[in-house]
């Protein structure tokens, strides 16, 4: 599958993200390809906000799948119900970013 990056973007930070419907996704698949908010806006909640609106533009049942490194993303998107399902080498660093996946509901 050849990803096409999309992004969500505000004045205060975006989400780039992927989304397609297959044979092997007929639900749907989301892809998180990265996002950033500014620095001096981080703790405010903003980010969760805009997974929500994120969330909101794909039907219930969409499968979502989200490669991070970072803690913060990492323990956000487990408490989210998302489950690591494998570990990988980002950057040349081995093992460092977690593949997770969950679904929009």
């Amino acid at each position: 599958m050849k990803l096409k990056r999309e992004r969500l973007d505000k004045d205060y930070g975006f989400i780039d993200y992927h989304y397609s419907i297959s044979k092997k996704y007929p639900q749907g698949v989301l892809v998180f390809m990265g996002s950033f908010i500014q620095p001096n806006l981080r703790g405010k909640g903003l980010f969760k906000g805009l997974v929500k609106e994120l969330f909101e533009m794909f039907p219930n049942g969409t499968e979502v799948q989200a490669a991070v490194a970072n803690k913060f993303l990492i323990n956000f998107f487990k408490r989210m119900g998302f489950e690591e399902t494998d570990r990988i080498e980002y950057w040349g660093k081995p093992e460092n970013a977690i593949n997770l996946k969950g679904y929009i509901l």
